[in-house]
Protein backbone atom coordinates (compact mmCIF):
# COMPACT_ATOMS: atom_id res chain seq x y z
CA UNK A 1 0.00 0.00 0.00
CA UNK A 2 2.72 2.00 0.90
CA UNK A 3 4.89 1.52 -2.02
CA UNK A 4 1.56 2.76 -4.56
CA UNK A 5 1.44 6.18 -2.37
CA UNK A 6 5.28 6.48 -3.33
CA UNK A 7 4.73 5.55 -6.93
CA UNK A 8 1.78 8.29 -6.85
CA UNK A 9 4.28 11.02 -5.75
CA UNK A 10 6.91 9.98 -8.32
CA UNK A 11 4.26 10.37 -10.72
CA UNK A 12 3.22 14.08 -9.24
CA UNK A 13 6.70 14.73 -9.44
CA UNK A 14 7.43 13.71 -12.85
CA UNK A 15 4.56 15.84 -14.17
CA UNK A 16 5.74 18.60 -12.04
CA UNK A 17 9.52 18.28 -13.85
CA UNK A 18 7.88 17.74 -16.87
CA UNK A 19 6.31 21.14 -16.47
CA UNK A 20 9.45 22.96 -15.50
CA UNK A 21 12.02 21.29 -18.64
CA UNK A 22 8.60 22.63 -21.03
CA UNK A 23 8.80 25.74 -19.84
CA UNK A 24 12.53 25.92 -19.76
CA UNK A 25 12.62 24.76 -23.50
CA UNK A 26 10.08 26.73 -24.19
CA UNK A 27 11.46 30.09 -23.03
CA UNK A 28 15.05 29.07 -24.07
CA UNK A 29 14.67 27.72 -27.93
CA UNK A 30 11.75 29.75 -29.27
CA UNK A 31 13.73 32.47 -28.79
CA UNK A 32 16.67 31.15 -29.84
CA UNK A 33 15.31 29.81 -33.02
CA UNK A 34 13.88 33.91 -33.76
CA UNK A 35 17.54 35.25 -33.45
CA UNK A 36 19.06 32.41 -35.73
CA UNK A 37 16.03 32.91 -38.36
CA UNK A 38 16.78 36.53 -37.56
CA UNK A 39 12.73 36.87 -37.71
CA UNK A 40 12.15 38.19 -34.28
CA UNK A 41 8.09 37.67 -35.02
CA UNK A 42 8.87 33.51 -34.47
CA UNK A 43 8.58 35.61 -30.80
CA UNK A 44 4.60 34.96 -31.10
CA UNK A 45 5.31 31.39 -30.76
CA UNK A 46 5.79 31.64 -27.43
CA UNK A 47 1.96 32.42 -27.00
CA UNK A 48 1.07 29.46 -29.07
CA UNK A 49 2.85 26.89 -27.10
CA UNK A 50 1.22 28.24 -24.32
CA UNK A 51 -2.59 28.30 -25.60
CA UNK A 52 -2.10 25.20 -26.91
CA UNK A 53 -2.55 23.31 -23.13
CA UNK A 54 -6.02 25.36 -22.94
CA UNK A 55 -7.23 23.70 -26.54
CA UNK A 56 -6.14 20.31 -24.40
CA UNK A 57 -8.02 21.28 -21.58
CA UNK A 58 -11.05 22.14 -23.22
CA UNK A 59 -10.90 19.04 -25.14
CA UNK A 60 -10.77 21.52 -28.79
CA UNK A 61 -10.31 18.18 -30.90
CA UNK A 62 -11.92 19.27 -34.04
CA UNK A 63 -10.49 22.68 -33.90
CA UNK A 64 -6.99 20.99 -33.45
CA UNK A 65 -7.76 18.46 -37.01
CA UNK A 66 -8.96 21.69 -38.51
CA UNK A 67 -5.80 23.37 -37.87
CA UNK A 68 -3.63 20.32 -38.53
CA UNK A 69 -5.19 19.54 -42.39
CA UNK A 70 -5.16 23.62 -42.74
CA UNK A 71 -1.34 23.63 -42.22
CA UNK A 72 -0.62 20.76 -44.39
CA UNK A 73 -2.33 22.18 -47.15
CA UNK A 74 -0.69 25.38 -46.50
CA UNK A 75 2.56 23.01 -46.72
CA UNK A 76 1.79 21.72 -49.79
CA UNK A 77 0.88 25.15 -51.41
CA UNK A 78 3.37 26.75 -50.08
CA UNK A 79 6.58 24.16 -49.18
CA UNK A 80 7.66 23.69 -46.46
CA UNK A 81 10.18 25.46 -44.17
CA UNK A 82 10.93 25.54 -40.46
CA UNK A 83 11.75 29.45 -39.91
CA UNK A 84 8.48 30.64 -41.68
CA UNK A 85 5.73 31.77 -39.46
CA UNK A 86 2.61 29.82 -39.55
CA UNK A 87 5.35 26.37 -39.81
CA UNK A 88 7.00 27.49 -36.60
CA UNK A 89 3.67 28.62 -34.61
CA UNK A 90 2.26 25.39 -35.52
CA UNK A 91 4.91 23.34 -34.46
CA UNK A 92 5.27 25.77 -31.05
CA UNK A 93 1.11 24.88 -30.42
CA UNK A 94 2.16 21.21 -31.52
CA UNK A 95 4.94 21.17 -28.34
CA UNK A 96 2.75 22.91 -25.93
CA UNK A 97 -0.09 20.51 -26.99
CA UNK A 98 2.13 17.40 -26.53
CA UNK A 99 3.59 18.18 -23.11
CA UNK A 100 0.50 18.94 -21.98
CA UNK A 101 -0.68 15.20 -22.93
CA UNK A 102 2.70 14.33 -21.09
CA UNK A 103 1.53 16.01 -18.28
CA UNK A 104 -2.37 15.09 -17.92
CA UNK A 105 -0.88 11.04 -18.46
CA UNK A 106 1.19 11.54 -15.45
CA UNK A 107 -1.35 13.40 -13.70
CA UNK A 108 -3.89 10.97 -14.35
CA UNK A 109 -1.94 7.74 -13.15
CA UNK A 110 -0.97 9.51 -9.85
CA UNK A 111 -4.82 10.12 -9.43
CA UNK A 112 -5.72 6.60 -10.11
CA UNK A 113 -2.95 5.25 -7.86
CA UNK A 114 -4.48 8.07 -5.01
CA UNK A 115 -7.46 6.99 -6.02
CA UNK A 116 -7.70 3.32 -5.21
CA UNK A 117 -5.47 3.87 -2.38
CA UNK A 118 -8.21 5.73 -0.30
CA UNK A 119 -10.86 3.31 -1.60
CA UNK A 120 -8.57 0.49 0.21
CA UNK A 121 -8.41 2.58 2.93
CA UNK A 122 -11.69 3.14 3.62
CA UNK A 123 -12.61 -0.49 3.43
CA UNK A 124 -9.87 -1.85 5.77
CA UNK A 125 -11.18 1.55 8.09
CA UNK A 126 -14.99 0.34 7.55
CA UNK A 127 -14.44 -3.85 8.07
CA UNK A 128 -12.34 -2.84 11.20
CA UNK A 129 -15.38 -0.54 13.07
CA UNK A 130 -17.35 -3.48 12.06
CA UNK A 131 -15.10 -5.80 13.67
CA UNK A 132 -14.56 -3.80 16.57
CA UNK A 133 -18.49 -3.74 17.09
CA UNK A 134 -18.75 -7.23 16.71
CA UNK A 135 -16.45 -7.63 19.11
CA UNK A 136 -17.73 -5.14 21.61
CA UNK A 137 -21.58 -6.65 21.11
CA UNK A 138 -19.81 -9.93 21.60
CA UNK A 139 -18.12 -9.08 24.91
CA UNK A 140 -21.65 -7.42 25.90
CA UNK A 141 -23.73 -10.52 25.19
CA UNK A 142 -20.96 -12.60 26.80
CA UNK A 143 -21.10 -10.74 30.20
CA UNK A 144 -25.06 -10.58 30.30
CA UNK A 145 -25.24 -14.31 29.77
CA UNK A 146 -22.33 -14.61 32.28
CA UNK A 147 -24.27 -12.93 35.05
CA UNK A 148 -27.59 -14.16 34.25
CA UNK A 149 -25.79 -17.59 34.59
CA UNK A 150 -24.66 -16.31 38.37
Amino acid sequence: MNENLKAAGKFKRIAIIHFSVFLILTIVLIPLFAFLFDNYWLLFGLIFSFVAPIFKAENLKKVFVFLTVAVIIYWYNVGFIFSDKITFYWFSFIFGYINQSFIEGFEGLAGKIISNQASEMTSQIVDGIKSKEKFINDNKNGSNTTASAN
